[in-house]
């Protein structure tokens, strides 16, 4: 699983744009929304194809049959 990442890029003009890299789903908008936030007035969000992707979970059972 690729290491979930944040990318700042500040324009010549001052302007922040924050993207988020291996999210998928709504988490990428909660997390990066609070920065956002913080970090000024949110003037447009733009949703990358992932947003529509669920997030692929994968449990493990480490408990031998039998024992």
């Amino acid at each position: 699983m690729a290491k979930k990442e944040i990318i700042l890029t500040i324009g010549n003009d001052g302007s922040i744009t924050i993207e988020g890299e291996h999210f998928s789903g709504p988490t990428c908008d909660k997390e990066l929304r609070a920065l956002a936030e913080a970090l000024g007035v949110i003037e447009s969000v733009e949703k990358k194809p992932e947003f529509y992707e669920t997030e692929k979970r994968v449990i493990v059972n480490t408990q031998k049959a039998g024992g």
